[in-house]
């Protein structure tokens, strides 16, 4: 995150990853479905696993959607109006996801961030994308515990961006997959405690 030049159209581009992010449709989804607000359901969280939970498989696939979509759309609205311009899609991905994390239209109380990180991951690097959902998958296959493949996740594709090219994309895994572990960690006292809750 080095050579990009602040003017004030990135700065809104930015900011508009942001509020994009910051769209809970985890909240909107299952209020449409429902009636029912989804903070107070399950976790209280606003993501995929809540969302499930609360509003069953086709709220749960569509929060799941609609928040991998998300991430992405910035990345690639980034890549096609600014495409001389590559670090841009990188604070797009990124602040997206923070969008997700801490929206402002919620309080700052948002998601875990994993749907959105996934969308941004594909569409930033495919590889480390591919890895992402392998590693989830494996890890929840095994476990059939959602957080513990989310935080696998987080930390195989730490390692992974590494062997990227992409200063700027290493410094964004870095600090977006220690976030989301951050944000597990009651999930983590739970796991070491033998309390988390079980998928399927």
């Amino acid at each position: 995150m080095i050579n990009l030049p602040f003017s004030s159209i990135h700065i809104l581009f930015i900011l508009l990853a942001y509020l994009v992010g910051s769209i809970p449709f985890g909240l909107l989804l299952l209020k449409f479905s429902t009636g029912e607000d989804i903070r107070k359901q399950g976790s209280g969280n606003i993501g995929t696993t809540n969302a499930f939970r609360a509003g069953g498989k086709i709220t749960g696939l569509l929060t799941m959607f609609c928040d991998v979509a998300k991430g992405a759309l910035m990345v690639c609205a980034a890549g096609y109006f600014f495409p001389a311009q590559l670090e841009l899609a990188v604070y797009a991905g990124f602040f997206a996801i923070l969008g997700h994390m801490f929206p402002i239209w919620l309080k700052f109380k948002g998601g875990k961030g994993v749907a959105t990180t996934l969308g941004v991951m594909i569409t930033l690097s495919l590889p480390i994308g591919l890895v992402a959902i392998a590693s989830f998958i494996t890890i929840l296959l095994i476990s059939r515990i959602v957080s513990l493949a989310s935080i696998f996740a987080a930390c195989i594709t730490t390692i992974y961006s590494f062997s990227l090219y992409s200063q700027e994309l290493q410094i964004m895994m870095v600090a977006i997959n220690l976030l989301i572990i951050i944000c597990h960690r009651d999930n983590i006292k739970r796991l070491l405690h033998g309390k988390e809750k079980k998928f399927f």
